[in-house]
């Protein structure tokens, strides 16, 4: 209700101001009129209260108990008529998201809903229509029905920030057991490549063998470091002081984040082993074995001996023990085995009192003390549950002095018949003369099973036609022994020569000065399974020192 006034201005008479007596005023005509406006209702939009429209959200958060937290943002909304309100998702990225429930707010009358991943969304694997880890979606306050339904909608975006992930991590057992070596393996992080990574092995300060740990995943458990064998590297060997309690292992290292970390814990608390994996002694000292050795002959500790004794002593076996602990032994039967480059000049035998290793039908009479004097191989010894341990025995070629060769005919090839050449070399391999009463004029060719490896000069120089590379063997049976046959022709008359090259890495142990002089397998994997372990690094550290004591 309002009054309107309306004064035309003109001056009509004089009246006294009744603000300033003595005063008078000028009176102009007027007059008025009471107005009455109704408004009438019209339905309104909804409206929002709490409406933001971009957020961020980082990944990997939790909430107070450390469960996913998926929630981005809690929504508001009213209708002016107190109609219910609803909402609804629009937009490429509605899918990845939960659907809003409206909830009515008894306080303030308005209409909740919250907006929240379906599930956990990762920086590193977006889901986002474009890929950009920006989500992109339309949210619609609804109320009334029909034609008579009111909307307001927002354009909402949500940005997933990256965050430290936390890295996997497992254990190569499920059951690990006092003296038996358990590894921490596969370890990786959403992050990206991992370096400069330390581990540290931690057990439950409250079991023991009296009361052992039931459950290992109790977030009440108190963790202490671990102190046995291997406890800061990543394969540990449990002892009696871990005899009850839950082992844990736990990974340090640098990411493209910062600096991650892994845990694994162990399902079950340790135990007392049943068996335990064959052990070799510590150090295996060098066997011995006359050149140009038949088959069988015995590869002995004693470099004065011959190598063809029917029996080996004790001391030529390479011996592995059983025990369990001092209480008693395994009682387990252990089978031995050779790898490496030079297994297939030898073979080991499965005597219960060790590994007697022989000259093979390979090997016989063709370890040449002027050709190479030196074999290295791996000794695996593994007991009937699989449980194994390996070392690295070197067989140094014993020298007998022999006689001249006697050549017959008009026409033969001299030059050495077994060759050790260097993976990856380009010197030449070796030289060649034509003798007897024929030589002179003769001409040089090649034939054999990988004479396309080789070319021969006029001179009868053997060469490579390009560098062999041990890793990437080109003969035909790819074992990198090259067989090649060098053939000498003058006039009617041809000689030949069978020649073995053999690549590899024939610096003699006492001579290398460096890793890269060994060769793969004597690097990496001993026995030749396909895996590197932590017992195969720390048995390639134990031959490194033992080959250089200097260093």
């Amino acid at each position: 209700t309002v009054i309107i006034t309306a004064n035309d201005g003109a001056p009509d008479h004089m009246e006294d101001d009744p603000d300033n007596v003595g005063s008078q005023i000028t009176v102009s005509h007027t007059a008025t009129v009471v107005m009455t406006i109704n408004v009438t209702e019209t339905d309104e939009d909804p409206v929002f209260t709490m409406g933001e429209m971009s957020h961020t959200y980082a990944e990997n958060k939790v909430d107070t108990s450390g469960d996913p937290d998926l929630t981005v943002y809690r929504f508001a909304a009213y209708d002016p008529e107190d109609a219910d309100v609803s909402f609804t998702l629009s937009g490429v990225d509605m899918d990845v998201f939960e659907t809003l429930t409206a909830a009515e707010n008894s306080t303030d009358d308005t209409w909740d809903g919250t907006l929240t991943f379906a599930s956990a969304p990762d920086y590193e694997n977006p889901a986002d229509d474009n890929g950009d880890n920006v989500y992109e979606v339309t949210l619609t306050a609804s109320s009334g029905t029909g034609a008579d339904e009111k909307e307001t909608t927002i354009n909402v975006t949500v940005e997933v920030t990256n965050q430290q992930d936390a890295g996997s991590l497992e254990l190569s057992a499920r059951q690990p057991r006092i003296g038996v070596p358990i590894s921490a393996i596969n370890l990786s992080d959403l992050d990206g490549p991992v370096s400069g990574v330390s581990y540290q092995w931690i057990r439950d300060a409250r079991g023991s063998a009296a009361s052992p740990a039931t459950d290992c995943t109790d977030a009440g458990l108190t963790w202490e470091n671990a102190e046995g064998d291997g406890a800061t590297t990543d394969t540990y060997t449990p002892e009696l002081p871990d005899d009850g309690k839950c082992l844990r292992a736990r990974a340090t290292y640098t990411d493209p984040e910062g600096n991650g970390s892994a845990i694994v814990t162990s399902s079950q608390s340790v135990q007392k082993a049943r068996n335990l994996a064959p052990k070799f002694e510590d150090e295996v000292g060098p066997r011995y074995v006359v050149e140009n050795a038949a088959v069988d002959a015995l590869v002995i500790a004693d470099v004065s001996g011959d190598g063809v004794d029917d029996a080996a002593a004790d001391n030529d076996r390479v011996i592995a023990a059983d025990n369990l602990d001092a209480e008693g032994a395994d009682d387990s039967l252990i089978v031995y085995s050779l790898s490496g480059a030079d297994a297939k000049y030898f073979d080991v035998s499965d005597d219960p009192d060790g590994g007697q290793i022989s000259v093979s039908a390979v090997g016989a009479g063709m370890l040449d003390y002027e050709t190479r004097r030196t074999y290295a191989v791996t000794v695996t010894a593994a007991d009937l549950e699989g449980l194994r341990d390996s070392t690295q025995v070197i067989i140094n070629i014993v020298d007998v002095n022999e006689g001249p060769e006697i050549m017959e005919g008009r026409l033969a090839v001299s030059g050495e018949p077994l060759i050790p050449y260097d993976s990856m070399g380009t010197e030449e391999v070796a030289t060649y003369t034509a003798v007897g009463v024929d030589a002179a004029g003769a001409s040089w060719s090649l034939s054999g099973d990988d004479a396309g490896d080789f070319g021969i000069s006029t001179g009868g120089v053997l060469t490579f036609n390009t560098p062999p590379d041990y890793n990437n063997p080109e003969d035909n049976d790819k074992d990198n022994v090259y067989m090649v046959t060098v053939e000498a022709t003058s006039g009617d008359n041809m000689a030949s020569k069978q020649v073995t090259v053999t690549v590899g890495i024939v610096v003699a142990p006492g001579e290398r000065t460096s890793l890269d002089q060994y060769t793969n397998e004597e690097r990496f994997d001993l026995n030749e399974d396909g895996i590197v372990d932590a017992s195969e690094v720390r048995q390639v550290l134990r031959i490194w020192a033992l080959d250089n004591p200097g260093n």
